[in-house]
């Protein structure tokens, strides 16, 4: 996971003898690089033989550009200046920063023979199984690669278990017609200068004829197959137990639900698509078995090979507890690492996470790949991503970046575009990598509809958290309360505050449902001058959450960057001289916004039944009562309601932030009329 840290006195000692060692440039620069707070933008960049990439310094921190390729030198501790490095051999080389963890890049170099570096998601349209795969490969150098993987390219079922044979052999997965081998794929085993190729599947997925071709370009042909997917699988498994004995494996769905005789469905191979990239990482089998039913084949080979743990991708509508419960039978412990969709269980995969507590099968120290995960011909982007994706594999869906994905990203740092997915989709996952995840939000708003100009009557209100993320990026999470329907559009507008001004940037197009009321989403390539003028003065500009029954706005919020933040936890067992409710426990979020007669916040009431009749900031220490000096605003009455006080009196504001703990939320109900629930404020942290 991302950790980022740095002694400032440390770093600007070494700086003093250090700076001057930044070698001199060798030429102009065919690429550059800004070396950014936490992040290197662009990430990957592809430069032919000979070419010089020209790092620059453009952040607040200190970082180095380093690799443990013998290709250059690490750059010293920098906080300015810039650093190049001319590459005079073709081939792929990942670099990172060595102060903060999750800071990576790469730099591909073209040879004379071609490109060998990805390719370009534009020029990989995702209907071409061949390509997609050899996107991948192609980031390999030239004459690296001895083994290679061949499946076929007009369908997936013989792939689903190719992850392991990629990780344990270190070779691409290529895909080629039932009857022809590829000229694209004879060229890409030449130029690997490939000797040993593994066929999977049987002839009715992968010619004698084909195989006969390979056999005429290689030393060696070997297959791989089964008469269905299970027993193919069943036969990897067991390649890679005579070489390496093994006591642990992933068991993935053999079959998507029933489509009435059509053809299969991404169901089938979904699950797949995570535990490929970790089976590669790893070089543990995956088998294959039926929904309901534990095959006796793989039962038969879990026991004759002594396994130990198996860990099962997806969830119950994937493989059934009744199946979970057979494999216990046997004496195997079980981990299931699976979710209420194709997204989640991606994620437990790789990234493990709690309830129950998982580490992480993938390596959190490399960036994740995020691949296309619907769509017929998904399936050919992740597979064949699963050797070069040792940060593990996480999905899109269709035209959507997944809150999930987005949050996960969020968490780890870095990311790596999929050969197949779309420049939006890829925009935003880049901009979601590039937030720094132990920073708050930079920039807050608090919604009401009274903001809305003119106001309106819904009682509707919300929050937006708002992140920078990279040099034409935001990430958001917008919460809405009560809302009269669903959010049609939102933006940020240029506005003071009760004055109606233009939309300047739209940010909720993109946006993915997090939870009920909850949405989240990041947008990239966000032009210049809006971008600009809402970071240089956020206070001039507001948030309009639109919906149908009011589409000039329902709720609004003038923007703000969150100078301190109060906290108060709310129960009954706070209240004085009687116990209030004793099965309600809220919370409530007090932020001094910089305005200096203002205060907004946000009150959970935390199920209190019925809801609140009224609730204000009190003055008195804990275990006191005291006088009202705040009405806080109910909005439409629901379990949370947001809102913005602007007119108070300052001196009072600049009270109640400074000795916080001298004031109380306190929230009262028709059985509770003196306090159902209670909580002292008091200053949160946000480093």
């Amino acid at each position: 996971m991302r950790t980022r840290f740095f002694s400032t006195g440390l770093i600007l000692t070494l700086l003093v003898g250090l700076l001057a060692a930044a070698p001199a440039a060798a030429q102009e620069p065919d690429a550059s690089v800004e070396v950014v707070d936490n992040d290197f933008s662009p990430n990957d960049v592809t430069i032919d033989v000979g070419g010089t990439v020209e790092w620059e310094w453009t952040g607040n921190n200190p970082h180095t550009v380093t690799s443990n390729d013998d290709a250059w030198e690490a750059s010293p501790v920098q906080m300015s200046g810039t650093f190049e490095v001319t590459f005079t051999e073709p081939g792929t080389y990942d670099y990172f920063c060595s102060i903060h963890s999750g800071q990576v890049g790469s730099v591909t170099v073209r040879g004379d023979e071609g490109p060998v570096g990805p390719v370009d998601p534009e020029n990989v349209s995702g209907d071409d199984p061949v390509e997609t795969a050899l996107s991948y490969s192609a980031t390999l150098p030239d004459g690296s690669s001895a083994n290679a993987i061949i499946g076929t390219s007009g369908t997936f079922p013989d792939s689903l278990a190719s992850g392991s044979l990629q990780g344990f052999l270190d070779a691409p997965l290529l895909l080629t017609p039932t009857d022809d081998l590829d000229d694209r794929v004879e060229a890409e085993l030449q130029r690997l200068q490939v000797t040993d190729v593994t066929i999977l599947g049987g002839v009715d997925a992968v010619s004698q004829a084909v195989e006969d071709e390979l056999a005429a370009l290689v030393s060696q042909v070997t297959r791989l197959e089964g008469p269905t997917r299970i027993e193919t699988a069943l036969d990897i498994a067991t390649q890679l137990n005579t070489s390496q004995p093994v006591d642990t494996v992933i068991l993935a769905r053999a079959f998507g639900a029933d489509t009435g005789g059509g053809p299969e469905g991404s169901d089938a191979f979904a699950d797949a698509l995570g535990g490929g990239a970790v089976a590669a990482q790893n070089e543990i089998p995956v088998l294959l078995t039926r929904t309901d039913v534990l095959e006796p084949g793989v039962s038969a080979w879990l026991t004759d090979n002594q396994v130990q743990t198996v860990i099962i991708a997806g969830g119950t509508a994937a493989i059934s507890d009744g199946v979970a419960s057979g494999i216990t039978d046997l004496g195997i412990t079980v981990e299931r690492r699976g979710g209420s969709n194709r997204v989640s269980t991606a994620i437990r995969l790789a990234l493990g996470g709690a309830e129950p507590l998982l580490e992480p099968l993938a390596d959190v120290t490399q960036p994740a790949t995020v691949v296309q995960g619907e769509g017929e011909l998904a399936w050919a982007s992740g597979f064949a991503a699963a050797q070069t994706s040792p940060g593990g594999i996480l999905l899109a869906t269709g035209d959507i970046m997944p809150a999930d994905t987005l949050n996960s990203v969020f968490a780890t740092g870095a990311v790596r575009c999929g050969a197949t997915l779309s420049d939006e989709l890829c925009g935003q996952a880049q901009a979601a990598a590039s937030v720094d995840g132990k920073v708050p939000a930079q920039y807050i708003a608090v919604m009401d509809s009274d903001q809305e100009t003119p106001p309106n009557d819904t009682g509707a209100s919300g929050t937006a958290a708002i992140y920078a993320a990279g040099p034409e990026g935001l990430c958001f999470t917008v919460q809405t309360f009560e809302l009269s329907g669903p959010i049609t559009v939102s933006h940020i507008h240029d506005g003071d505050f009760g004055v109606a001004g233009p939309p300047t940037i739209t940010f909720t197009t993109a946006a993915a449902e997090l939870a009920p009321g909850t949405r989240t989403g990041c947008v990239n390539g966000i032009p210049q001058e809006p971008l600009a003028a809402f970071t240089a003065d956020p206070a001039a500009h507001y948030v309009n959450i639109h919906t149908d029954a009011n589409p000039g706005g329902e709720i609004r919020g003038q923007v703000f960057e969150p100078e301190g933040l109060l906290v108060a936890g709310l129960n009954g067992d706070n209240e004085v001289p009687e116990p209030g409710d004793p099965d309600a426990e809220g919370v409530a979020v007090v932020w001094d916004t910089g305005v200096a007669d203002e205060l907004c916040y946000v009150v959970d009431q935390g199920g209190l039944t019925p809801a609140a009749s009224m609730a204000h900031i009190h003055r008195g220490a804990a275990g006191e009562n005291g006088d009202v000096v705040v009405p806080l605003d109910l909005g439409a009455g629901g379990n949370l309601f947001a809102h913005c006080d602007r007119g108070l009196d300052t001196a009072l504001v600049e009270e109640i932030l400074t000795t916080s703990s001298e004031f109380y939320v306190n929230v009262h109900n028709e059985p509770f009329p003196a306090g159902a629930i209670r909580g002292q404020l008091a200053e949160e942290s946000r480093d």
